[in-house]
């Protein structure tokens, strides 16, 4: 065998190696008993629990290693707007979709909110409940959620949402490179980027009169210190 050939083959093995490692380390949950779970994915899907986002109160039953479905994170997106409250429901839109036969009845009157809140598109006047949602889906609602809708007439149309998230550090190793970001998201993985932004931030009490009282309510949010 030749030194070419031999060189070639090694760097196909390694290529073969780091797929297969990036691979798995995209789905380490799933292999990991509740206890191998890192504290900070456990403090999430805890406080998630306590917020009502979800009726699971451990990692485990909270099932962190499925994929996210468009109605499952409906509800995830739009309690976490109602509890950042920072931004407001267009009571006026008509949220009509052709496909509303296929909700899940715990979940429709969410997918109707989500659409209020104008945080989750659809399109051809279906909202598809059943897909899976995106990494890249997944930060741009996230940030819409929390009226930090950025814009998305660039290419890729999320770039934007992923630079404002890392500029803020609420990624992990699986967003910092291109070739996961159309990856769907999974439960563990919404439930820590939802935690990590919150954590970074707060409204004032006076802030939260001020909103209640008035429309003309705009985005004071404050970074934590």
């Amino acid at each position: 065998m030749n030194k070419k050939l031999s060189l070639w083959l090694s760097l196909l093995w390694l290529s073969a190696l780091w797929n297969i490692f990036a691979l798995d380390s995209q789905h380490y949950v799933a292999n990991s008993s509740a206890d191998s779970i890192s504290t900070e994915i456990s403090d999430a899907v805890s406080w998630m629990y306590d917020n009502k986002f979800s009726i699971y109160s451990n990692p485990t039953s909270f099932r962190v290693s499925d994929y996210i479905t468009r109605q499952e994170a409906s509800k995830f997106f739009v309690r976490f707007a109602e509890i950042e409250w920072l931004i407001s429901k267009d009571n006026t839109k008509k949220c009509l979709f052709d496909d509303s036969s296929l909700f899940d009845s715990s979940l429709s009157s969410y997918i109707t909110n989500a659409c209020k809140y104008n945080i989750l598109n659809w399109s051809n006047g279906k909202f598809l409940p059943t897909s899976k949602i995106t990494k890249s889906q997944a930060f741009a609602v996230s940030l819409r959620s929390i009226n930090k809708t950025q814009d998305e007439k660039v290419s890729p149309w999320y770039k934007n949402y992923i630079s404002y998230a890392k500029d803020n550090w609420w990624t992990d190793w699986f967003i910092t490179n291109n070739k996961f970001i159309d990856w769907n998201i999974t439960r563990w993985e919404m439930a820590l980027l939802i935690y990590r932004i919150h954590k970074s931030t707060y409204v004032k009490p006076q802030e939260i009169i001020n909103q209640a009282n008035n429309d003309s309510y705009t985005d004071t949010q404050t970074k934590a210190s």
